[in-house]
Protein backbone atom coordinates (compact mmCIF):
# COMPACT_ATOMS: atom_id res chain seq x y z
CA UNK A 1 0.00 0.00 0.00
CA UNK A 2 2.47 2.43 0.88
CA UNK A 3 4.33 1.77 -2.43
CA UNK A 4 1.42 3.08 -4.15
CA UNK A 5 1.22 6.62 -2.06
CA UNK A 6 5.01 6.91 -2.34
CA UNK A 7 3.92 7.95 -6.59
CA UNK A 8 1.65 10.88 -5.13
CA UNK A 9 3.78 11.51 -2.01
CA UNK A 10 7.75 12.70 -1.64
CA UNK A 11 10.37 9.90 -0.80
CA UNK A 12 10.63 11.73 2.83
CA UNK A 13 6.63 11.25 3.13
CA UNK A 14 7.02 8.09 1.63
CA UNK A 15 8.85 6.56 4.72
CA UNK A 16 7.04 8.01 7.00
CA UNK A 17 3.87 6.75 5.96
CA UNK A 18 5.18 3.57 5.22
CA UNK A 19 5.92 3.21 8.99
CA UNK A 20 2.63 4.41 10.15
CA UNK A 21 0.54 2.49 7.41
Amino acid sequence: MAIGWTSTAGPAQLTRMSVTE
